[in-house]
């Protein structure tokens, strides 16, 4: 798996996981919790997404095991 690969790959285990809330990424990453719900909700892709907020998204997938 390339480095893009991995990333786009971590972020989606966090955008499928149901057991952390739109609310603990906002608190813990500082990305909008209603970005992130309409991302899971289908309203929004991912893939259009700065480039600032991936980096934010990935290592907190990171850090926390995804």
């Amino acid at each position: 798996m390339n480095p893009i690969e991995e990333v786009e790959h971590m972020i989606k285990q966090l955008i499928e996981d149901e057991n952390v809330s739109g609310y603990r990424i906002q608190k813990d990453t500082g990305v909008s919790s209603s970005n992130f719900n309409a991302i899971r909700r289908g309203e929004r892709d991912y893939k259009n997404l700065t480039f600032e907020v991936i980096i934010k998204l990935y290592n907190y997938a990171k850090n926390h095991g995804y």
